[in-house]
């Protein structure tokens, strides 16, 4: 269950933000090229940099989103987002979605600008509003690109280890043990090798299926493995 809540989670967040900067960035304003080099300084971040850094935002005494918070009146005191079960996973879903969203970003918006704007301009001509041209021209054209992109960051985010274990180790009680987090605890804290073994091989069968449905999707676009 909670690697259900981390993949869906993590990839909805991925694609709702990654979508949105894609569409931003896909129009005409100065610095245009100084913010989308900008958004790129999450993805080349190295994970284990990322978690350090978010452990320390995230920290009850000292963290910074804790005092923007409590600076804008909506909390009394520190609260230990990764110490709390409430919290502790949507903690970590939000350092993942910093740290990935630029893939999704740039992936749309390469999707954005190969597009053919005589859709969009005649749209704009019969007087379709901007949700009903996305709706109807932007999304159903950047399909195959977001079949390809939705795969790969499930393929991600399932496999995601090094952010949950370096943030919450699994904890607490157990509330982002994910099933990378705990094939490491089986195997290298109680030494249950077995179990970890088994458990590996049932992550690699679930992983099977989101691989064969990634390389139908690259060959329909006339790709290769």
């Amino acid at each position: 269950f909670n690697t259900f809540v981390w993949v869906v989670g993590g990839v909805s967040l991925q694609l709702i933000v990654g979508f949105s900067l894609a569409l931003l960035l896909n129009t005409k304003f100065p610095g245009k090229s100084a913010v989308r080099a900008g958004f790129l300084i999450p993805w080349v971040t190295p994970t284990i940099v990322t978690a350090i850094i978010f452990s320390w935002m995230y920290s009850p005494q000292f963290g910074i989103i804790n005092q923007l918070l409590i600076s804008g009146g909506l909390l009394e005191s520190g609260l230990a987002w990764l110490g709390n079960p409430d919290t502790a996973m949507f903690a970590v879903i939000v350092s993942a979605l910093w740290k990935q969203f630029p893939f999704v970003m740039i992936m749309v918006l390469a999707g954005l600008q190969g597009m053919d704007e005589s859709l969009h301009n005649a749209a704009k001509i019969d007087g379709a509003p901007f949700f009903a041209r996305l709706r109807h021209v932007t999304i159903p054209s950047l399909l195959p690109v977001l079949k390809i992109v939705l795969l790969l960051t499930v393929i991600w985010m399932f496999n995601q280890f090094v952010l949950v274990f370096t943030m919450t180790g699994g904890g607490p009680v157990g509330s982002t043990n994910v099933l990378s987090v705990k094939v490491y605890r089986l195997a290298f804290q109680q030494f249950r090798y077995g179990d970890a073994s088994a458990l590996s091989v049932m992550m690699i069968m679930i992983m099977l299926v989101f691989i064969f449905f990634y390389i139908r999707a690259l060959r329909r676009r006339g790709g290769s493995i």
